[in-house]
Formats: C-alpha cells, structure tokens, sequence
C-alpha cells in the first residue's frame, strides 16, 4: 500500500495530509454568540455537510448540483437537544466575508439558500462590519439585526430575530 508506505516511512510527520482548524476566527467568534444566544436548550453543529441535512428524495441531480450538495458544509447548524429521537434543523448560519461578493461565491450562495429553502431551514448569513460589529441579515425575509460583540448592544433584538427566523417559541424568556 504506497499511502501506507509513505506515512510510516516519514515516521509520523505526513507528507501526505496535514491538520487543519475546523473553523477561521470570524466562524468561531459567531458560534460564541450562538452559544450565547441559544444558550443550553440547542446544540450548535459545525462544518455540517449539506448532504447531511438533505437527501434528494431518490431525484436524479444535474452533475454539478450533485458535487455542489457533495461538497458544501453549512457553518453552524442549530438544532434543539431536548428530547429523544430525531434531532431536526432549526436554523442554519453561514458567515459571509468579502469572498462572497465575488460571483462565483454569490452563485453558490444562491445554491445553498435554494437547497435550504427547499427543505424548510431558515438561512441567516452574518457578516462582520468592523469594531466588533455584525450583520446578522435573512435573504428569505429581507430582515436585518445588528449586534455589537464587544457591548452586547443588540442582544436582546438579535435573540429575538433568531427566535422568530427559526420558529423558536421560547427563545428569548429561557435563554435571556
């Protein structure tokens, strides 16, 4: 076996693949306020394949939707972890940068809030604007929320935004 061949004989430094961060440090800054906002009644998933969450209901797919579904991961998935069985999706997040201004970028957006739209997860894409500021902002809604990181102005209506883009009930009275 070569693969196995090349890793031993590099005695445990791999040529072949190397470690990576499961998240940059804007994705990690907005699961802290995922974690803040949800609090301990919902469960943050990261990096959660798109294939994961969606199956094709046995439809044939076009090549380059099916490596699109393939391919792209949702950057935080909430879902409740309260009670027994199937755990369903309430919300995804994606966190946008200048990259996705650039139109390949918007087109594989546009991709994934059609296949999120599909299936009935509400899509809220945040992007950082600077001194500790976010856009948390729905395409699905045209809404927009801005909540400061540093003084937590704009808890209280980012909780509430989630609560009613995710149809959470009791979001805002049990995590406050």
């Amino acid at each position: 076996m070569m693969l196995h061949q090349t890793i031993h004989q590099d005695k445990g430094h791999l040529s072949v693949f190397s470690r990576q961060p499961i998240f940059n440090d804007h994705e990690e800054q907005i699961f802290k306020i995922l974690e803040l906002v949800f609090g301990d009644k919902y469960r943050i998933n990261t990096q959660t394949p798109l294939q994961q969450i969606c199956s094709r209901n046995n439809h044939w797919l076009e090549p380059e939707w099916f490596k699109f579904l393939a391919n792209s991961t949702i950057d935080h998935l909430v879902y409740s972890k309260l009670g027994f069985g199937e755990k369903f999706p309430l919300l995804a997040v994606e966190c946008q940068s200048k990259y996705h201004d650039k139109p390949e970028a918007i087109i594989k957006d546009q991709r994934k809030q059609y296949i999120l739209d599909s299936i009935n997860i509400p899509l809220v894409q945040v992007r950082y604007v600077g001194s500790g500021g976010y856009q948390f902002y729905s395409h699905r809604t045209n809404d927009e929320v801005f909540y400061d990181g540093i003084t937590q102005v704009g808890l209280s209506e980012l909780k509430n935004y989630l609560c009613i883009t995710a149809n959470i009930s009791n979001l805002v009275t049990d995590a406050a």
